[in-house]
């Protein structure tokens, strides 16, 4: 009969429930983040939507921002896209943001697409 006995030390034990513990966080920030924007935006506290993006030189847009007035930015429309492997592999969500421009018969958007990461959200792309 073979005796085979686990050893562990508490040190391999900190590390490896410190490296689950961070990844654990690393796959829920992301989610975390996008729903407390589409909530801000929802309620309309613009500051706190705005204080979520990552500020950078590369950077420097972002949503509301100067995209348009408060009944515009009320009618946008914000996708949360589902989770698909390669955005929980890569630790970040995609936001598609919609804001009409325009009234009456000549309308026209401007389409967002928004990374979230573990720091932050960033636009990736505009189209207007």
């Amino acid at each position: 009969m073979l005796n085979i006995r686990i050893r562990y030390s508490l040190r391999t034990l900190f590390v490896l429930m410190t490296v689950l513990c961070l990844a654990a966080y690393g796959l829920a920030r992301p989610s975390i983040l996008a729903h407390r924007f589409l909530r801000a935006v929802a309620a309309g506290e613009h500051e706190l939507a705005e204080s979520l993006f990552i500020r950078s030189e590369k950077s420097v847009l972002v949503f509301p921002g100067k995209f348009g007035t408060d009944e515009q930015i009320r009618n946008s429309t914000i996708l949360l896209t589902p989770l698909t492997l390669q955005q929980l592999f890569c630790f970040e969500r995609h936001l598609s943001i919609d804001v009409p421009y325009g009234s009456g018969t000549y309308e026209m958007d401007a389409q967002l697409s928004v990374v979230v990461s573990v720091m932050g959200l960033s636009i990736t792309y505009w189209i207007s």
